[in-house]
């Protein structure tokens, strides 16, 4: 037995915040994230090691055909984030995984986002586990600014 290894799920940044038109799917990501935080402490004894992926919005096939269906103010939100290649979130999947982080995201702002909804998760090491806490006001702050102007788009 290897006792060694390491659990990869996939959720989502609307798995991380809550949004307009995404309802049940952002319930769902919310899951995968709890699901995976539980399931880090129940195989840490066995040397695996869980992470989870926040794909942004990722230039697919997939996110063609969901802009075109998507209510207006979800458009509306949406643009206030960045669109990003799929070669770049595989990459920063995998390179998340090889360095044991927990919450993978993309880009700046999933970053940002990932700090300030870190809460229990785990970290990876002691400066993750600083810059969460010493930026985690910062990015308070900035979210409700965004908050503000996202219901504001859905009056």
């Amino acid at each position: 037995e290897r006792r060694e290894g390491r659990i990869l799920f996939t959720s989502s940044m609307a798995g991380m915040m809550g949004l307009f038109g995404y309802t049940a799917y952002g319930a769902s990501k919310f899951g995968v994230r709890g699901f995976a935080e539980a399931l880090s402490m129940e195989v840490y004894n066995y040397g695996i090691g869980v992470s989870v992926a926040f794909p942004p919005d990722t230039e697919t096939p997939g996110f063609k055909a969901e802009n075109a269906l998507k209510h207006s103010v979800t458009a509306k939100i949406s643009s206030d984030g960045s669109v990003f290649g799929s070669e770049k979130v595989a990459r920063d999947i995998v390179d998340g995984v090889s360095k044991g982080r927990f919450m993978i995201t993309t880009g700046f702002d999933g970053w940002l986002t990932s700090l300030g909804c870190s809460g229990f998760s785990p970290t990876c090491s002691v400066v993750d586990a600083l810059l969460s806490v010493l930026v985690a006001g910062i990015v308070r702050f900035v979210a409700l600014f965004y908050l503000h102007r996202w219901y504001n788009f859905a009056k």
